[in-house]
């Protein structure tokens, strides 16, 4: 599944591929860039010790959803409220992400937007769970099969 605008979170999301069961995982862009996705697919690549070959082909969609209840991460405000360092979203150990993302489940958020690791635009995770009643407009944009559709995004 892809991605798209999600309006609680006043953003706009492209993505390639679904991280986990629970939770989709996607790189954003302000206006519909594919560097974050280019990004955050080669980083998942480079952890796993692959080329980034090895993970396509991947379509690539654009998803528009309203979301009422988004933890935004990137707002300066927010942070400082939870007492969270920028620097810690970002580190190599997920632990601390993983909690995050954890208790805001838990306390019914239906996504997260967050700095991406990999310094390019930020993520949204979404808990397709907590999509109950939301309307999910799904576009294809287009399919990536080989690294050569990747240059120059």
């Amino acid at each position: 599944m892809g991605c798209g605008r999600i309006d609680g979170a006043d953003d706009r999301v492209i993505a390639a591929s679904v991280a986990a069961p629970r939770v989709w995982l996607f790189p954003s862009t302000g206006s519909g860039e594919q560097a974050g996705v280019v990004a955050e697919l080669t980083r998942r690549a480079e952890r796993q010790g692959l080329n980034v070959d090895a993970l396509l082909p991947r379509e690539l969609c654009e998803i528009s959803a309203d979301l009422e209840k988004v933890l935004d991460l990137t707002d300066a405000a927010t942070l400082d409220g939870l007492g969270i360092a920028p620097s810690d979203l970002v580190r190599e150990d997920h632990r601390f992400t993983q909690e995050i993302g954890e208790a805001t489940h838990e306390h019914a958020f239906q996504a997260i937007r967050s700095p991406s690791a990999t310094g390019v635009d930020s993520i949204i995770a979404i808990f397709p769970e907590k999509l109950a009643g939301v309307v999910l407009d799904v576009q294809l944009l287009g399919e990536w099969s080989t690294a050569d559709d990747l240059a120059g995004l």
